[in-house]
C-alpha cells in the first residue's frame, strides 16, 4: 500500500532544482541516475547520525531499517511527482 503525496510531503524540504529532499530526520536523499532497469540510483547523506537517533529511539535494528526503507519510497514518490520530467 503506497502513501499518498499528502500524508507526508510536510516532513520533507525539497529542493527540485538538485533533485533532492532533506527529511524532518535530517536524512537527505537525491536522485543520482537511472540504472538500466529502470530503477533510481539514490544518494543518501546524514545516514549515520540518521542511524544512530533512529536506532536510540526505536532500538530494534530492523525497524531502523524498516523506516529506512519507508522514507526511501517516500522520496521515490516525491521524485516521480514533483521532480520527474
Amino acid at each position: 500500500m503506497t502513501q499518498e503525496l499528502k500524508d507526508f510531503i510536510d516532513n520533507w524540504q525539497i529542493d527540485t532544482n538538485e533533485k533532492s529532499a532533506v527529511h524532518k530526520s535530517g536524512l537527505k536523499i537525491g536522485y543520482d541516475s537511472t540504472n538500466e532497469d529502470g530503477s533510481l540510483r539514490l544518494a543518501y547523506s546524514g545516514m549515520t547520525s540518521f542511524m544512530k537517533n533512529t536506532y536510540a529511539e526505536l532500538k530494534d535494528v530492523a525497524a531502523v531499517e524498516k523506516r529506512r526503507d519507508d522514507l526511501t519510497q517516500e522520496f521515490v514518490e516525491i521524485f516521480k511527482q514533483k521532480m520527474m520530467p
